[in-house]
């Protein structure tokens, strides 16, 4: 005590930083007791000075890979039970990174909402990892962080599993500080500015040893790790007869992480068709976790092999059922949050490998619903334009496990939001989602209105069709263009009935005479023989009213004709070219060119 009655006098403060403001200039010269009263925990390196984190700086690559590697812990935590060997040598590993860079100092680090700082300085601002750890660790109330020199295993543990608790669920436990205390843990300090109290704190704690060092974990986190532990012996008694499969040496030149061997090595015996249903499925349960760990080291190859084998196996119905359902369940095990963030980053990343990127699109439906709604939520709040595209394939590739996802969307009031999920809707082509679409023809912004009349197009049905019929008879005129506009683009045979009756309607007047030459291009543009008839009626008639805006609708339907290769075209074209209105002449002779141009047999007509 009086040591550090003493040094707290010697105390001054510097010009610069504050957190250092609780420092002494002459830090290094005390040794580490002196602060901490002169019966340390034994965990502490008695003799090690407690160097200010400016007299030794570490690079900064090694203090990225140390963050990173924090962030793989707290993954880990949620997988593994305590004590379980996959977690033990995470912890091990990732442990001596940070130990690395403290090198016997302590490390103090400042948090913003997308990056760490080290005096004042951003820490791989680039890195994706460390951003998602920053704001993991800012949204849960941390300014800044101090590790300790005697940095403990067990401390890194208790810290990342408390960090595994929702925000929410921190501030009603009164802040990470009093979840930390709780939990016994000396050597991680957050928002704390005050070395005396540090030190005040750490003796209180090392006083009373009777609490339980994890009181303040995550009550879920322990019932889940006292059953994974049970059902670990459990596999273990009934499956000691059954053989393993062999695990290749670690080689301390080869880059896979030990992980990524397991996880490589059950896979090949996954794969494997003479194992019972009973070690498939034993089998099944165990790559869960290991699928997270790739995930969490960022790696994706072996990631990928097994959710393309797992989905393969749980949709193949010559698979026994009990095969299928592990596969299946494990796919749910995989679909955390965690793990779809780490999915769609890759899709949204602009600099993942193609081939990559378009495996993770082709195997994200294999994770469902769930995957689909977070998908959508990613697509909406998107900024690049390519990211947004590989977002709305693979939407598209879920299919109808997509369409509660959509749905929502539809209800945003962003309206390029809502337009992304109408073209969607529109490329998954769904009878279903027609009455959703119908609302849309009279949405506020004329973008969503168009891409609403796209996907009708795109469906096709009667519905659909009944829907844009209303649309061209009844909506504003733009509505009406880009309903023609688009069943003639999509060539849509159920359109032809719908348009028939367009030309058929009477009209002496031509007030509608817009929507019957729209009418008439889209029936040239399907090119089905069943509209010649029509079409070559309306080229031969004659009409004295209006007569100028009725040849612009003859010359449609000669034009109309020429897309439309048999032989009556022909006959009625070479009619109208030989005598009429200089317009309708001359479009006349352009479709018979085109005929002949066609002659060969170049043009295939349906009907």
């Amino acid at each position: 005590m009086a040591s550090t009655t003493a040094a707290s006098a010697s105390w001054k403060k510097p010009a610069t930083g504050k957190f250092a403001q609780a420092f002494p200039r002459d830090f290094t010269k005390h040794r580490f007791q002196g602060y901490f009263g002169d019966d340390p925990p034994t965990s502490v390196i008695g003799k090690e000075q407690f160097v200010h984190v400016s007299a030794n700086l570490p690079l900064h690559a090694q203090l990225e890979k140390a963050l990173r590697g924090l962030g793989i812990i707290i993954k880990a935590v949620n997988f593994y039970p305590t004590g379980h060997p996959a977690l033990t040598q995470t912890l091990t590993r990732h442990h001596e990174e940070i130990a690395a860079v403290l090198q016997g100092a302590q490390l103090h680090l400042q948090i913003q909402k997308d990056r760490f700082l080290r005096e004042g300085h951003p820490v791989a601002p680039a890195n994706p990892a460390l951003v998602k750890l920053a704001h993991l660790f800012f949204v849960r109330r941390m300014e800044e962080i101090l590790f300790l020199p005697d940095l403990t295993r067990n401390d890194l543990e208790n810290f990342a599993r408390i960090l595994t608790l929702e925000p929410e669920e921190i501030r009603r436990r009164h802040g990470l500080p009093a979840l930390l205390r709780e939990a016994a843990v000396l050597t991680i300090w957050v928002n704390e500015k005050d070395f005396s109290r540090i030190a005040a704190t750490r003796r209180e704690i090392t006083a009373d040893r009777s609490r339980p060092a994890h009181a303040a974990l995550p009550q879920d986190n322990r019932e889940a790790n006292e059953k994974a532990q049970k059902e670990e012996r459990q596999f273990g008694a009934t499956g000691a007869a059954r053989p393993r499969p062999r695990l290749p040496a670690l080689d301390a030149q080869n880059e896979e992480s030990i992980e990524a061997q397991k996880l490589n090595a059950l896979l090949d015996e996954l794969e494997r068709e003479q194992i019972d249903d009973e070690h498939f499925c034993r089998l099944a349960r165990e790559i869960a976790p290991l699928i997270h760990l790739e995930a969490a080291n960022e790696q994706t190859g072996e990631l990928l092999r097994a959710l393309a084998l797992l989905g393969s196996i749980s949709q193949n119905t010559e698979s026994s059922a009990k095969r299928r359902e592990a596969a299946t369940g494990t796919l749910r095990q995989i679909g955390t949050r965690e793990m779809l963030d780490f999915l769609t980053g890759k899709l949204a990343s602009s600099g993942v490998n193609p081939q990559i990127s378009q495996r993770v699109q082709n195997l994200l439906p294999f994770l469902g619903e769930p995957a689909a709604h977070y998908v959508a939520d990613r697509l909406a709040e998107e900024d690049d334009a390519r990211a947004r595209k590989r977002l709305a394939r693979t939407l598209v590739r879920f299919e109808r496990a997509a369409l509660p996802a959509l749905s929502r969307l539809l209800k945003d009031e962003r309206w390029y939001v809502v337009r992304n999920a109408v073209a969607i809707l529109g490329e998954i082509r769904d009878p279903e989602r027609i009455s959703q679409l119908a609302v849309l023809m009279a949405h506020d912004d004329l973008r969503v209105r168009r891409e609403a009349v796209r996907a009708l197009t795109r469906i096709g049905s009667d519905d659909a069709m009944e829907v844009l019929l209303v649309a061209m008879e009844e909506g504003d005129k733009d509505l009406q263009r880009q309903s023609l506009l688009f069943l003639g683009a999509f060539k849509q045979q159920a359109a032809i009935p719908h348009l028939l009756a367009i030309l058929a309607h009477p009209d002496p007047f031509l007030r509608r005479g817009d929507l019957v030459r729209g009418a008439v291009h889209a029936l040239g543009e399907i090119g089905n023989a069943q509209a010649q008839p029509a079409l070559a009626a309306l080229l031969a008639r004659r009409r004295l009213w209006r007569r100028r805006r009725f040849d612009e609708i003859r010359a449609a339907a000669a034009e109309a004709l020429g897309k439309i290769a048999i032989p009556q075209s022909r006959q009625v074209l070479e009619r109208a070219a030989e005598n009429g209105p200089e317009k309708v002449t001359r479009a006349a002779n352009r479709a018979l060119r085109e005929l002949a141009a066609d002659e060969d047999g170049g043009r295939n007509t349906s009907g």
